[in-house]
């Protein structure tokens, strides 16, 4: 139904917009993770950055392929579950802690 099909393209909107928003703003993040105190290098934001930037783009592949198999919905909801855990992993971290910043933007 159309109704249906819209909420769907919300909830797609609200995920791309959230996930490309953590990622692809990484440069004012690093920025603010400075300013908050952050004691990682430029190689290990770097690294955060790239361990974000993969999931985002190569999970794309893998995600297809759950699709296939288990279908839209669930795919669509457990998607949705780690774009909302990995945002607020990112929010909460410690700005030193590069493992948790990894594993949140991993999430993503």
């Amino acid at each position: 139904s159309p109704s249906r099909r819209w909420i769907l393209y919300v909830f797609c909107f609200l995920t791309v917009g959230t996930a490309a928003g953590v990622v692809y703003g990484w440069p004012a993040l690093r920025k603010q993770l400075q300013e908050d105190g952050s004691t990682l290098d430029e190689s290990s934001l770097g690294a955060i950055f790239t361990v974000g930037a993969w999931s985002t783009q190569g999970g794309r592949f893998f995600v297809g392929l759950a699709r296939d198999r288990f279908g839209t919905r669930s795919v669509s909801a457990v998607c949705i579950l780690f774009v909302g855990l990995g945002s607020l992993g990112v929010a909460w971290s410690d700005p030193s802690n590069a493992l948790a910043l990894s594993v949140s933007m991993f999430s993503l």
